[in-house]
């Protein structure tokens, strides 16, 4: 026998060589671990679904921690307790404006009453209101509704009732009833109607009057006309003559200046001018000869004789 096979130890009435004594350590190391200094085993068992478990967290999962709160947008903080409380709702005055917070809690008395933004429960007011007038708002009456039930969609007002029709002063008809058919056919051509175009107008026609200055094809009323010549004379105190040689420089407005005419013979022997103020020139009203040099005179057209006729019968 060899000297490691003499070294033998005798273990639980078993008796080994060294060689397979460093064998069983081996194998004890390799399946227990080694207790570090300060520390024990615990008492609890790690089951495999504890293992489970923590092999399925990520490796950088993290506690889910809220890390603030925050009311309508605004953070509470936490009192020393880590607790967050909530404050009610604070009611606006009139110098300043509300907070946010919670509705305050109605008492069981206050369950008909409605939220003001003062914060208070309240009744509101004038919950009782009349019925409509034609002065004041109010509420529709059962009779109203029952009228406004009974007009049709589309309805128009019947303004005013018509008790008869007349067609130039004749009845066509009463109470409302009238026979189109009738009127029509008396009154299809409309000849009792003036034309638009050159209308021949009997009795006192009237037309809007124009105002004082109006220059424009607006008919002309007589009252417009007499406003116009009062206007045209307002200015005027007197009329009066004065016979010159020539005509001065200037004129006065309601002189009629008569100059001597070398054509005029007879009574006719003056030129009559008035002075235009607003042209300052003479304008020429009158003048003792009237030219007819561009008419046709009697002896321009001579008579026909009678051998004129024959001849012209003659030849037909």
């Amino acid at each position: 026998m060899t000297k490691e096979v003499k070294k033998t130890m005798s273990v639980q009435g078993f008796t080994m060589s060294k060689t397979e004594l460093a064998y069983l350590l081996g194998i004890i190391w390799d399946t227990f671990q080694k207790q570090e200094s300060g520390k024990g085993l615990s008492t609890e068992d790690f089951t495999a679904a504890l293992k489970s478990k923590l092999d399925s967290l990520p490796s950088t999962a993290a506690a889910n921690v809220i890390e603030a709160v925050k009311l309508a947008g605004v953070a509470l903080t936490p009192d020393v307790n880590k607790a967050v409380n909530i404050p009610q709702m604070g009611g606006a005055n009139a110098s300043s404006n509300g907070t946010i917070g919670l509705v305050p809690a109605p008492q069981s008395a206050e369950r008909e009453k409605y939220l003001r933004g003062d914060g208070s429960w309240s009744v509101p007011d004038n919950t009782v209101y009349s019925v409509v007038t034609a002065l004041a708002a109010g509420l529709m009456s059962p009779e109203m509704l029952e009228k406004l039930n009974g007009i049709a969609t589309g309805a128009t007002a019947n303004i005013g009732t018509i008790t008869e029709i007349l067609m130039n002063g004749v009845s066509k008809g009463t109470s409302g009833q009238v026979n189109l058919g009738t009127v029509l056919t008396e009154h299809q051509s409309l000849s009792h109607l003036a034309p638009k175009a050159s209308p021949a107008l009997t009795g006192t026609p009237t037309a809007p009057t124009a105002t004082s200055g109006t220059n424009s094809t607006q008919i002309a009323t007589t009252a417009f006309v007499a406003a116009a010549i009062s206007a045209a004379l307002a200015n005027i105190s007197s009329i009066s003559f004065s016979f010159v040689q020539t005509l001065p420089a200037s004129g006065e407005v309601g002189v009629f200046y008569f100059v001597p005419d070398a054509s005029g013979s007879g009574t006719n022997n003056y030129i009559e001018y008035v002075w235009n103020a607003s042209a300052s020139k003479f304008e020429e009203v009158g003048r003792p000869q009237v030219d007819l040099s561009g008419y046709m005179k009697s002896s321009d057209y001579p008579l026909i004789t009678e051998s004129e006729i024959d001849t012209i019968v003659a030849g037909l």
